[in-house]
């Protein structure tokens, strides 16, 4: 089947417009739960919603608190878990970009934090921020992988610098 040029560019602006689409909803998707946990919201639309961004059989990964969690059910639950524990929390997002199969979505979290987090050495009731780049690897328009390369650091507070970061090592 012989195709012109235009139609080959529209062909790639189209493919390129989806991709596009289903970034977006899937950064969107990822704030509202993380809006919702903050908020301390049961937001079940919300999670399913995000599950649904996932294959079945996703991967996260948090290579520097070595955690590995697997089913896209499961993924939801431990984000929601960890997001939970953030009061207070301010977003700022940093940086979104995609190539080709691959998302990079880059945010800072300040929180308080309320009670511990798997795999972080960090104390509760301490203001903290957690920087994160999450590199999503789709197939087709759902995420097959997740790995977030995180920073979590106790920031100062009124007593005196306090200043400690964790990469979950017990360091």
């Amino acid at each position: 089947m012989a195709t012109d040029a235009g139609t080959t560019t529209r062909l790639i602006t189209s493919l390129s417009d989806a991709r596009s689409r289903v970034r977006q909803a899937c950064l969107q998707l990822h704030r509202s739960l993380l809006s919702a946990a903050i908020d301390g919201l049961e937001e079940r639309n919300v999670l399913s919603s995000v599950a649904g961004l996932y294959r079945r059989d996703a991967v996260w990964l948090a290579p520097r608190r070595r955690l590995r969690v697997a089913g896209s059910a499961q993924i939801v639950a431990s984000q929601w878990s960890e997001f939970r524990t953030m009061r207070d929390a301010v977003l700022t997002s940093l940086r979104a970009t995609g190539y080709g199969s691959q998302l990079i979505d880059e945010y800072s979290v300040r929180f308080q934090i309320a009670a511990g987090i798997a795999g972080v050495d960090l104390p509760g009731g301490a203001p903290a921020e957690l920087h994160r780049i999450r590199i999503l690897s789709f197939e087709g328009e759902l995420i097959r992988r997740e790995v977030c390369i995180e920073t979590w650091t106790v920031l100062d507070t009124p007593e005196g610098p306090s200043a400690r970061q964790s990469n979950g090592l017990g360091d």
